[in-house]
């Protein structure tokens, strides 16, 4: 769905077009869930985070039309993570732990899960944000309170991390 199509379902959703809900929420489930649980780190909490989302947005639609609404809609997830996270007196650093405790199934434990959790919070924020999220450097900058500069500088840094532990180093 492009942006100018998820536009036009948020305005129908706003006039209270059920069905605009259901493609909206199947167009963007798997990105605001994959931002909300690369953030925590935690399954459960990233379902709950998509779950008052969701909510959020049926009860109350943005008010006008977007220029890019998928870009605004995995904002909103990740400003209500970080909320919840700071609601819950944890830091986002402190949600690397929680990784440990996980009992899914080996086909959860991929080498990619495994090399992520290795990042540090911010380093999987920045790659969630541009890769799951499609934010541009500037808008990651605005979102984490950092220099444009910095934020691609860091991004960089951490997919060459990320390649790294991918390819046997630490």
């Amino acid at each position: 769905m492009t942006d100018k199509e998820l536009s036009g379902k948020l305005i129908l959703l706003k006039s209270g077009d059920k069905n605009a809900f259901e493609e909206i929420y199947h167009e963007i489930n798997t990105a605001a869930y994959t931002v909300a649980y690369r953030i925590t780190g935690d399954r459960h909490l990233a379902e709950d985070i998509i779950q008052e989302f969701f909510v959020k947005l049926y009860r109350k639609p943005p008010e006008s039309p977007l220029e890019k609404p998928r870009a605004y809609l995995l904002r909103m997830v990740h400003n209500l993570t970080i909320d919840k996270l700071e609601k819950a007196h944890m830091n986002i650093d402190d949600c690397e732990n929680m990784l440990s405790d996980k009992t899914d199934d080996a086909d959860a434990r991929i080498d990619l899960e495994r090399a992520f959790e290795k990042l540090s919070s911010e380093e999987r924020q920045l790659i969630t944000l541009h890769l799951n999220g499609g934010f541009k450097f500037r808008e990651i900058a605005e979102i984490m309170n950092i220099p444009t500069g910095t934020a691609l500088w860091r991004y960089r840094k951490a997919i060459n991390k990320l390649r790294n532990i991918l390819n046997g180093g630490e």
